[in-house]
């Protein structure tokens, strides 16, 4: 039979570990709910056709929602008309630079100036929203030479080609 004593300091140790479990445990603490959305987000984007072949329509949707408890304006989705075509490194964050620049295939559309000048030719403070495409669909052609001109990729059995297509969701106007 044990001790007295082992047995109380045994139950102590156990009650300062069910302490710490229980202090250290995965309760909500003072966070928000990240399930609660309260602002405008994009939910998901998705395309009718994933793996689309060079020169193919495809139709990209966007799932957005509009969460603010008070709503002065509508919120918008609006998307860049351009693709970005097999960006370095196949990073969409390398579409940036073609679009400052121009290279990313920036349609001339009576823009303001944006057309295939790019984003950079614009003056900051220039209302974007008249000259963007806006609903929550949008259609592109995939480029003809996505295939052809995306390089060769180490250990990667077949050729491939990445365009990018971007969109934003936005109560208010965009400008730079």
């Amino acid at each position: 039979m044990a001790a007295p004593r082992s047995i109380g300091r045994a139950l102590s140790l156990a009650l300062v570990a069910a302490g710490a479990v229980s202090a250290s445990s995965c309760s909500p603490g003072g966070f928000q709910d990240p399930t609660m959305i309260h602002s405008v987000r994009i939910l998901a984007s998705a395309a009718d056709e994933p793996y689309a072949k060079p020169g193919d329509k495809v139709t990209v949707s966007v799932l957005a929602y509009d969460g603010r408890s008070s709503q002065p304006e509508p919120m918008t989705v609006y998307w860049l008309p351009f693709v970005c075509e097999n960006p370095r490194y196949d990073a969409y964050y390398a579409c940036f630079q073609q679009l400052g620049k121009g290279d990313g295939g920036v349609p001339d559309a009576g823009d303001g100036g944006a057309g295939s000048a790019g984003i950079g030719a614009l003056r900051p403070g220039i209302d974007l929203t008249p000259f963007l495409p806006s609903g929550p669909s949008y259609q592109f052609q995939m480029p003809a030479d996505v295939v052809t001109q995306h390089p060769m990729v180490p250990g990667e059995p077949s050729p491939y080609g990445l365009g990018i297509l971007f969109n934003i969701a936005c109560a208010g106007h965009l400008e730079l």
